[in-house]
């Protein structure tokens, strides 16, 4: 027992180095952990709070030439100030053959 209290105290500057080293790696390790926590954390309440829309057409069983649009938020965070429309004319095109259209 004696002896390794010899040792410790002989070599204490060396043994001080080591430690701290070894101390100074696991604190690196642990910022860069943190690190990419705090960044997926991020990205998953970002993911968690946008609105996702999904936007389907439906026909009427009692008149198959009516044809309505129904607005689905299926994200996890309010769809705010939703606002629709069609760009250069594609959707007068679409139900304007929809609503041409005999069944």
């Amino acid at each position: 027992m004696g002896e390794i209290i010899d040792f410790l105290n002989k070599n204490s500057g060396a043994l001080n180095v080591v430690f701290t080293a070894v101390v100074t790696v696991a604190t690196a390790v642990y910022a860069v952990l943190t690190w990419k926590l705090v960044t997926e954390t991020r990205l998953m309440r970002e993911v968690q709070t946008e609105p996702r829309l999904a936007v389907t057409m439906r026909s009427i069983d009692e008149a198959i030439h009516i044809v309505h649009l129904h607005f689905r938020n299926i994200g996890q965070g309010p769809a705010l100030s939703v606002k629709s429309s069609s760009a250069s004319g594609v959707g007068k095109r679409l139900f304007g053959s929809v609503a041409r259209r005999t069944y």
